[in-house]
């Protein structure tokens, strides 16, 4: 019984098991912060008189806005390293993806659909013929491991002109790897005629990260983001009155919302605007304000030169986002005041499927 690093080394290959459990640091994500500038007008119509928006409480009798959630999670572990042709010294590592989607229906939550893989991430530093036959030797070792691994391969780009670490360059590329997969999910839910305007699906993140939007522009129209984690110094509006969103959001009132603005993305337009869920506290940190949420949307021309975006639409789903906090507490997450409940179930879901570190080195 031969393990993945072995066959490598079978196959000619200059491996290295992991030093140590924690000799190099996955537990930061690649950074996804919002870095782009607002376009610096407002796409709310009629143009909202204040600048914070009170948020309305739903009536009993008012039916749930969103019907879906999805949410994408990954567990990284260090598989060990691998020494390319220009004897540089790079890692290699294991990636668990999972993709969740839930049905709120009846008050209850249920999983609909569940998406996983398990992804080798190799550098790309050597041959095509070289990279087959680690392809073959990797998935063949860990489909005949004492702890079985169904694994798939793929590759990360080494590039010395880029600053990053191949590490994050890992990361990167799985992030890539679980976007494609929650695309995949939303766009076979919008052909089926699954979401509809008056059944929303609700993503974890922001759209802003997906790629491809102008192919599946069409996919996402009922489809909004919600993202916990945004960067509090992206400007908010250029000219005079020019301030960071972390100035903006630090004077949010509970309940309240932002005007909807618009943001560039390549040839189309998100319309977002910030909600306080909870009511002012300390920020934990500079990468999770406590208590807002970044909600995103295209509008219902997304390609149009001059998108609106309907204040009344903006409301709503601002009402329904409010509805959903999640019953928490300080001493159970350190994100508590920003979770909805649904997507924080669909999340800890995926994590109930990942193998743990010590399982997943068992095929190293």
């Amino acid at each position: 019984m031969t393990g993945i690093l072995a066959a490598l080394r079978e196959g000619k290959f200059t491996c290295y098991a992991p030093a140590g459990v924690d000799d190099v640091d996955l537990s930061r994500a690649p950074d996804e912060r919002d870095t782009r500038p607002p376009r610096g007008k407002f796409l709310e119509t009629p143009r909202p008189g204040r600048r914070f928006l009170p948020v309305s409480g739903l009536d009993a009798d008012d039916p749930l806005l969103f019907r879906f959630f999805i949410d994408g999670s990954q567990r990284i572990t260090n598989a060990g390293y691998v020494v390319d042709t220009k004897n540089r010294y790079l890692p290699l590592i294991i990636a668990q993806i999972g993709v969740a989607t839930t049905e709120l229906e009846d008050s209850r939550l249920q999983l609909k659909h569940y998406d996983s893989t398990n992804i080798l991430l190799f550098p790309n530093s050597f041959s095509d013929e070289d990279l087959a036959d680690a392809e073959s030797a990797a998935c063949e070792a860990a489909k005949d491991s004492r702890l079985p691994l169904d694994l798939s391969f793929d590759r990360y780009e080494v590039d010395d002109t880029d600053g990053r670490p191949p590490v994050d360059r890992a990361r990167a590329r799985v992030l890539h790897k679980m976007h494609r997969m929650e695309v995949d999910r939303i766009v076979s839910m919008a052909k089926a005629g699954a979401i509809s305007r008056e059944a929303l699906l609700l993503i974890d993140g922001s759209i802003e990260f997906y790629f491809d939007m102008d192919r599946h522009k069409e996919a996402f129209r009922n489809v909004v983001g919600v993202a916990k984690s945004f960067d509090l110094h992206r400007p908010y509006q250029s000219g005079s009155s020019a301030e960071r969103v972390g100035t903006l959001i630090s004077r949010l009132p509970a309940g309240h919302r932002t005007p909807a603005r618009g943001t560039a993305h390549r040839n189309l337009t998100i319309a977002s605007w910030y909600l306080r869920l909870h009511g002012r506290s300390r920020m934990a940190s500079l990468e999770y304000p406590d208590g807002v949420v970044k909600i995103e949307v295209f509008p219902d021309d997304p390609s149009h030169d001059s998108p609106t975006m309907d204040a009344a639409r903006c409301n709503r789903i601002s009402e329904h986002v409010l509805a959903l906090r999640a019953p928490a507490t300080p001493n159970i997450d350190a994100r508590w005041a920003s979770h909805l409940y649904p997507v924080h179930l669909t999340e800890r879901y995926i994590k109930t499927q990942f193998r743990s570190d010590r399982s997943i080195r068992a095929c190293l």
